[in-house]
């Protein structure tokens, strides 16, 4: 394939993308809705009354591990309905370009997770349960900013939350460590994080933009 024809081909996929804005947004409503609550009920129950089982790093890993993995089964069920709704592929092109623009950031999450968790294990560095989610709120940020160039202008919004937040609470880690810990204990502050950041603004973002996909719905009809 020549390059004309490659860029050509890339610009046809971005083109179909963005026509497709509106729709992508409806399917995130209710992804961001499942995710958000896994997360804020896994992030309670580990402040409070789990708190003891959420100091046990496996069990730490274990939970948000479990919440990613069901959240993003969640997105690909949705996706794959609307897919056969409209007739598409579910492996289209787009969902190739979306993934190869999420794959960095993600990626390094996967790194970034598996390295702290041999810290964790080996050297017991307690702020570092907090320094893990403000890694996972910048690389989720960085991930849906990716995007940018044909999702829905809610998830850059969604996504500059996540870097704001997730820069926020690294510096703080870094220039005062105990700033964030719930009543000295690192374990509930890291999973408090998790709840209000993973929970609460993917929640926020289905409320605000749920309504538009029923509007959405109504003009169709």
């Amino acid at each position: 394939m020549s390059l004309q024809t490659e860029a050509e081909e890339n610009l046809r996929v971005i083109r179909s993308l963005m026509e497709k804005a509106t729709v992508y947004r409806a399917i995130s409503a209710p992804s961001a809705l499942v995710g958000g609550l896994l997360a804020a009920l896994a992030g309670g129950a580990l402040v409070w009354p789990l708190q003891a089982a959420a100091e046990s790093a496996p069990v730490f890993f274990a939970v948000w591990l479990g919440v990613l993995v069901v959240s993003a089964s969640a997105n690909a069920w949705f996706l794959r309905l609307d897919a056969a709704r409209r007739g598409d592929q579910f492996i289209s092109p787009g969902m190739k370009m979306a993934l190869t623009a999420l794959a960095p950031a993600y990626i390094t999450a996967a790194f970034a997770t598996g390295l702290a968790a041999l810290c964790l294990d080996r050297y017991l560095i307690a702020g570092l349960y907090l320094m893990l989610p403000g890694i996972w709120c910048v690389l989720h940020g960085l991930g849906l900013l990716a995007t940018g160039h044909f999702a829905p202008r809610s998830i850059g919004r969604l996504g500059w939350c996540f870097l704001t937040a997730g820069l926020a609470i690294t510096g703080t880690c870094l220039a005062n460590p105990r700033g964030f810990f719930v009543a000295g204990d690192p374990h509930r502050a890291a999973n408090a994080v998790m709840a209000v950041t993973f929970g609460g603004f993917h929640i926020i973002y289905a409320a605000l933009t749920w309504p538009r996909k029923t509007a959405a719905s109504v003009n169709a009809s």
